[in-house]
């Protein structure tokens, strides 16, 4: 597999360990300085991410992709992707055209995901 290829293959985790709410594997594909800004301009590290999808805060349903641009320099990469993602925030309900801006870095041979820019499209 191509590094273009794995790291593709590490937001399509991403979106479906969301959608799981499996904290295990989701910890492990992000850096420990991992952060997610959303949409609203929030900012959060990791930790606190993670403890929203464990408590119900930030439930992901569903997430239906349809675009995605990789570029690798290195061990780094840089990647947009483009989802409609179903999801209940804070109580509220709706379908977001949901695109993460993401920086990846290859760390003893795996792609870790260092951050997430959320923004619709």
């Amino acid at each position: 597999m191509t590094d273009q290829q794995e790291v593709v293959e590490a937001y399509r985790n991403h979106h479906r360990w969301m959608i799981e709410a499996d904290l295990e594997n989701l910890q492990e594909t992000l850096a420990p300085d991992f952060y997610l800004r959303h949409m609203s301009g929030l900012q959060q590290p990791k930790q606190v991410w993670l403890q929203e999808i464990a408590t119900g805060g930030m439930n992901y349903l569903t997430s239906k992709e349809e675009n995605i641009e990789v570029i690798v320099t290195g061990d780094t990469a840089h990647l947009i992707g483009q989802n409609r993602v179903e999801a209940i925030i804070h109580g509220t309900h709706g379908t977001w055209p949901l695109q993460l801006e993401m920086e990846l870095q290859k760390v003893d041979g795996k792609w870790l995901i260092n951050y997430a820019i959320a923004s619709m499209y």
